[in-house]
């Protein structure tokens, strides 16, 4: 293996737990400080569930840089036009979802 598909492992590896701590804060909540008892008091302590995604985001962020530094990735990677088309598309199937009953309205 060479560097480029360590640091491709790793960004892969950090989508995923990107996706992790959204899936936790779906289900205890964005603010929540999850505990390793589920019997026990709620988590009083540590990050948050929001502040774990940001934390995840920034770690994966660090790693694009990382190819972008070894010229694996173009330095001008993102593409506005490309992120509001995507924005867009999600706004138009979340409006879909409310429709169906799947999404509830304006929240």
């Amino acid at each position: 293996m060479n560097a480029t598909n360590h640091l491709l492992a790793v960004l892969a590896e950090e989508g995923g737990e990107v996706g992790k701590e959204c899936h936790k804060a779906q289900r205890f909540g964005l603010d929540d400080k999850v505990t390793l008892d589920p019997q026990g008091p709620r988590g009083t302590t540590g990050p948050t569930n929001r502040e774990k995604i940001v934390a995840e985001l920034n770690d994966m962020l660090g790693v694009v840089q990382m190819l972008v530094d070894r010229g694996v990735l173009p330095a001008n990677w993102q593409d506005k036009a490309a992120q509001e088309r995507k924005a867009m598309k999600v706004a138009r199937y979340m409006d879909y979802a409310v429709r169906v009953g799947a999404l509830e309205p304006n929240t």
